[in-house]
């Protein structure tokens, strides 16, 4: 707290604020006072006292002063009993009116035991282990609302995904109980490491669960994966401070490792378990991580929307083609929230399913994987994007496609002029994945990025990039095939673009966001990557298939010449107002 010296005594400037207030208080009344008996007494005049008698005899208030001046020569007298108010001789003291008076006052006042509070060693706190993620969930989560609830399971949710992308793993399972609060995340990965970590001299199960910011994502050499999803980097022990409960099973090696936690503190020790070569668990692996989020920190309004998880799911798979996800709700009454539409992935059947058997503690389930062949079952279907059912009454979401069956269910509704033009290209340790495809009754583009899986809804250099390649690209092509002439302005990328669905998805080794809504990706370096990889692969494209560049171009001119009418429109309009404004003025002259 910022504090200024006063009569060699640090107060807060607070404090002097409010002794200063005090003092002009105090001299205003006395000032009032003065006046008025001044004023009473006018044109009398005594040589042997300093002021009118009028002045010892006139009735009003007591001077009040602060306490804190108590100890201190003052050139006035506040007694009454015939005695002259104002002492003449104190304005000849150095004591009366001191230059700073809120100094000496600051060092009455410092002589007050009661005057301010102590502030030591003592009041300051340290927070031990996850207790700041309890304290201020907002920093880690954005919010202990709906929003704040998802974001517990994306963080899970990252950790599987980022084993597919590192291709450890093929299959997902989310269970969620909307009526208990439980949600289980299953993957078939590599499981998180069990072994006595060198640093905590714990499980390193233990370690990620109980300690912020452990894990293998941390980037260099040591780290374990070479890009990982996430905003922050905190991931499941940032669940386990937030989860009433939270139990975690993990298969590695013919072994089973069970744990349990509570609000961020482990509750059992890690319970091992020798697998025989006969049980199906023997050749499993992977991490499962159940939890039921902690009410004593949400919102007591706060509960799931399966939708909102369901519509992150299919995204994870449009970016992920390996991966195969499950998803099931309980606790849904009938008739709310949307089943599973009735259709094709695109991938013919499911790749596997989920066995559900009763865990021992009654609470869920644990998921077992099938035969990778599977039981699901799928129907027909027109629109790609839409999931299957499976036997069990799993959702399951696989676009073998990836991004090229996004732009197509982004584009579902719409009248499409080609087939998506899809391309990926590793540069400078960037990966860049686009699917765009223009159609002809959209007079808007849609866009989406995404950067190491993550939405970036306020777009990022990535976007920038692809932007200005498209628009650079088909001027460049317009000019050659002398659909402009040289005479002729480039083409706006508002104009190029309209009709365009396209979206952009980047794996970033070390990503850099901007703000605190983290929606923004602020590297350079990856305009210039994507702005590379886009110009040519666009170029490529198009200068192969002559009749969808024709279309193209058609369209971007047409786009044009709207604008340019729509512009000569309100420049006449914005005339003829002018003219009969003015013929009005005439008129009325």
């Amino acid at each position: 707290m910022p504090a200024a010296q006063l009569g060699g005594t640090h107060h807060t400037i607070g404090e002097n604020m409010l002794l200063r207030r005090q003092l002009s208080r105090g001299a205003r009344q006395l000032s009032m006072h003065t006046s008025r008996a001044l004023a009473t007494t006018a044109g009398s005049s005594s040589s042997s006292s300093p002021l009118p008698t009028a002045l010892h005899s006139t009735s009003f208030a007591p001077l009040s002063l602060p306490r804190h001046f108590s100890g201190f020569s003052l050139p006035f007298s506040t007694t009454r009993g015939g005695s002259p108010l104002i002492n003449s001789s104190s304005f000849s003291s150095r004591q009366s009116f001191p230059r700073n008076i809120t100094t000496s006052a600051a060092a009455e006042l410092a002589a007050d035991p009661d005057a301010a509070a102590t502030y030591d060693a003592s009041q300051i706190q340290v927070l031990q282990g996850l207790d700041p993620v309890r304290k201020r969930p907002g920093m880690y989560i954005g919010s202990t609302g709906q929003r704040g609830l998802h974001h517990l399971v994306y963080e899970i949710l990252d950790n599987a995904i980022d084993e597919v992308q590192g291709g450890h793993a093929k299959d997902i399972f989310v269970e969620m109980d909307v009526a208990t609060g439980w949600v289980m995340i299953r993957d078939d990965g590599r499981g998180i490491p069990t072994d006595l970590h060198p640093v905590t001299g714990k499980s390193a199960l233990e370690t990620v669960l109980t300690v912020l910011h452990a894990g293998g994502k941390f980037g260099g050499d040591a780290s374990g994966y070479n890009v990982s999803g996430g905003l922050h980097g905190v991931g499941v022990s940032v669940v386990n401070a937030l989860s009433e409960e939270m139990e975690v099973t993990v298969w590695r090696a013919g072994q089973k490792f069970k744990q349990t936690f509570s609000r961020g503190l482990a509750t059992t020790d890690l319970q091992v378990e020798t697998l025989d070569k006969s049980n199906l668990e023997y050749s499993q692996g992977g991490t499962q991580v159940r939890f039921k989020y902690d009410e004593m920190i949400f919102s007591k309004t706060a509960s799931f929307d399966p939708e909102t998880i369901r519509s992150r799911l299919r995204e994870l798979a449009f970016l992920n083609s390996s991966a195969t996800i499950h998803f099931r709700v309980l606790g849904q009454k009938k008739g709310s929230g949307s089943s599973a539409s009735s259709g094709t992935s695109g991938n013919g059947a499911a790749a596997a399913a989920i066995k559900s058997e009763e865990n021992g503690n009654g609470n869920g389930t644990t998921s077992k994987i099938k035969s990778s062949k599977g039981t699901a079952t799928a129907t027909a279907a027109t629109t790609s994007g839409l999931s299957t059912m499976d036997a069990d009454g799993y959702e399951i979401f696989h676009f073998s496609g990836g991004l090229a069956e996004y732009v197509t269910y982004l584009n579902r509704d719409k009248q499409t002029v080609h087939p998506p033009i899809v391309f990926i290209k590793e540069n400078s340790g960037v990966y860049v994945e686009v699917a765009l495809q223009w159609c002809s009754d959209a007079f808007s583009d849609t866009l989406i990025g995404f950067v190491n899986s993550i939405k970036t809804i306020d777009g990022g250099t990535h976007m920038d990039g692809f932007k200005s390649a498209v628009t650079r690209t088909v001027n460049s092509l317009s000019r050659k095939t002398k659909a402009l002439k040289d005479t002729d302005p480039n083409l706006s990328g508002d104009h190029i673009r309209e009709g365009l669905g396209a979206v952009v998805s980047v794996k970033v080794p070390s990503p850099e966001f901007e703000g605190q809504t983290k929606t923004r990706l602020g590297n350079p370096e990856v305009r210039r990557i994507v702005d590379q990889v886009v110009s040519a692969a666009v170029t490529e494209a198009l200068e192969l298939d002559p009749s969808t560049l024709n279309t193209v171009l058609g369209k971007a001119l047409q786009a044009y010449k709207a604008a340019e009418a729509a512009k000569k429109s309100t420049r006449s309009c914005e005339k003829e107002k002018c003219a009969n404004s003015q013929h009005a003025t005439r008129k009325a002259v």
